[in-house]
């Protein structure tokens, strides 16, 4: 799950690159243990991601394709919001912290940037 921050460049939103994105992550964060096919996207909206009011928080599924060797861009088609209902079932599920609470808690100057991912065994 990848959120989208008020603060992101305009043309740098998550939106705009997911696949960018997602191929970052799996190789700064994710177990080489975990299959890229295997792992499921969603990124994440809220009043976290606008100056202007943005809503309530919305999850939108991100079919990513993979083709071997990084993943690609995806059809728009391939975006699904997720309902109020869901939302909240995912949120519980994952036990989400507010994102504004997260971010009040990151030492911007400080935090160590992820290695690159570890070769599979």
């Amino acid at each position: 799950m990848a959120s989208e921050l008020r603060d992101n460049p305009r043309g740098y939103e998550i939106g705009s690159d997911f696949a960018a994105l997602a191929n970052t992550a799996l190789r700064q964060l994710i177990p080489a243990a975990v299959p890229p096919q295997a792992v499921v996207w969603y990124a994440h909206h809220g009043e976290f991601s606008s100056y202007d009011p943005a809503g309530p928080e919305t999850l939108t599924k991100i079919d990513l394709r993979w083709d071997g060797e990084r993943y690609l861009d995806p059809a728009a088609a391939a975006h699904h919001l997720l309902s109020s209902g869901q939302f909240g079932e995912y949120s519980a599920l994952l036990q989400l912290e507010p994102v504004d609470a997260l971010l009040s808690q990151w030492t911007w100057d400080t935090a160590p940037v992820p290695g690159p991912r570890p070769p599979a065994r």
